[in-house]
């Protein structure tokens, strides 16, 4: 009498094979989602005196497993950061926003006479730092540490199946 235990190697061979494929696959996937939560979170958090910013605001794919969250308006840097005194921005940039947020002169002024004041009171005190993309760098480090070994570990487990 006689048992034999015997196992095709070929099987375990090919899901070995596959396993790299399958944890990139889905580790980019995690790491697209987190982007894109991020990219959503600064969509909230941006201010919306008029929509430039916010639409702006979107993940894009840099490579494999890298993915960021990015605002390409010209201005964004200068609303996330702040600035200093003693810059001036372009007069054609806050008539544009002026005419957008529906600001008028007062009675008897000129529109030119209050985009003078507009960027003295900026050159004089500069602008407030409003950190639009703050929460979501803490929450997407947070999201990162869980979503991505789970993704590795889910895949494995898938190519082992």
């Amino acid at each position: 009498m006689s048992v034999q235990i015997r196992h095709t190697v070929d099987r375990l061979a090919e899901s070995l094979r596959r396993a790299p494929r399958l944890v990139r696959q889905d580790t980019d996937r995690a790491v697209q989602r987190v982007a894109i939560e991020a990219a959503r979170m600064g969509k909230e958090d941006a201010p919306k005196s008029i929509s430039e910013l916010v639409n702006s605001i979107r993940n894009q794919k840099i490579a494999e497993a890298h993915h960021q969250a990015i605002a390409d308006a010209p201005h964004a840097r200068y609303v996330h950061e702040g600035t200093g005194p003693g810059g001036t921005p372009p007069i054609e940039a806050l008539r544009r926003w002026a005419r957008l947020a529906q600001l008028r002169p007062r009675e008897g002024g000129s529109e030119r006479d209050m985009l003078f004041l507009i960027a003295r009171k900026i050159r004089r005190d500069g602008t407030k730092a409003q950190p639009f993309f703050d929460r979501a760098l803490q929450t997407s480090q947070q999201r990162m540490l869980a979503l991505v070994p789970k993704a590795a570990r889910d895949s494995i487990e898938v190519a082992l199946s």
